[in-house]
């Protein structure tokens, strides 16, 4: 709020305000891209956040491939789903739209960008368990053979047909599953509510050896079973360092054991 005194020529003050608002509508995640089967259907929840407690946010510019539920009247701080279908969508086409949130109080605006792939029911992505050292899953590599030491982000690459993914660390795929992911994108250790995959300390993981199975309902029908074998740990030098003090012109020859996990 702004307060302004006003002294008069026609003498005497008088004061005005006004109040008005700083800051912008937050969305998270910020952005949806999805590739999913031809004639599917994906529900995404979308978070959003704002300088101040608002009832009024309506969308628009929603493309027909899409709705947002409830469409007016979203709280913030509150959420509300994006429902994307692929039934209008040509098989290999990517449709793109910028969904609009406008609170008509306040004036906050903000876009959410969406992107959305048609596959044939062949599903012409094949999953693959891939890991980064980023919560945003930035410069991922394969798992199977990554050698892992710190936190580390483990999910699906290529997940367009993928329904439900069951992880299991270093067990059969028979018994209870460690994790259990029921919609993109798929994580190991969990999807954060900012859309990030969840960090996995390793702690579960074994020294050296480990694999991980994850069972697949495909959105296309039936199961599939990948796995990717990696290993945890790091090289280990003995002694750690080295600290000499030496005759100058002499040398001295210093064996050094070096041992990993595998």
């Amino acid at each position: 709020i702004i307060r302004v005194v006003i002294t008069k020529l026609s003498g005497g003050t008088e004061e005005i305000s006004a109040t008005f608002t700083v800051g912008s509508l937050v969305l998270t995640p910020s952005s949806i891209s999805e590739a999913m089967i031809k004639g599917s259907t994906r529900a995404i929840t979308v978070q959003v956040s704002s300088p101040g407690q608002l009832t009024d946010v309506t969308a628009s510019n929603v493309p027909s491939w899409a709705s947002v539920t409830p469409s007016s009247g979203i709280t913030s701080p509150g959420s509300f789903s994006i429902l994307l279908d692929t039934s209008t969508v040509p098989v290999g086409s990517t449709v793109t739209a910028a969904v609009t949130f406008t609170s008509s109080l306040s004036g906050l605006s903000v876009s959410l960008p969406l992107s959305l792939q048609a596959l044939d029911s062949g599903g012409s992505t094949d999953a693959t368990l891939m890991v980064s050292g980023n919560a945003d899953r930035s410069s991922a590599v394969p798992l199977a053979g990554a050698v892992l030491q710190d936190t580390s982000y483990v999910f699906l690459g290529n997940d367009g047909d993928v329904d439900v993914a069951a992880f299991y660390l270093n067990k059969p795929t028979t018994g209870s599953a460690d994790q259990t992911e029921k919609h993109g994108p798929f994580d190991f250790a969990g999807t954060a509510s900012n859309g990030n995959s969840g960090p996995w300390d390793l702690s579960s993981a074994n020294d050296g050896t480990n694999i991980i199975r994850v069972v697949i309902t495909k959105l296309s029908g039936g199961t599939e079973e990948i796995s990717a074998t990696f290993t945890v740990g790091s090289l280990v030098l003995t002694p750690s360092s080295i600290s000499e003090a030496m005759i100058k012109g002499s040398t001295r020859a210093i064996t050094v054991q070096v041992s990993s996990p595998g």
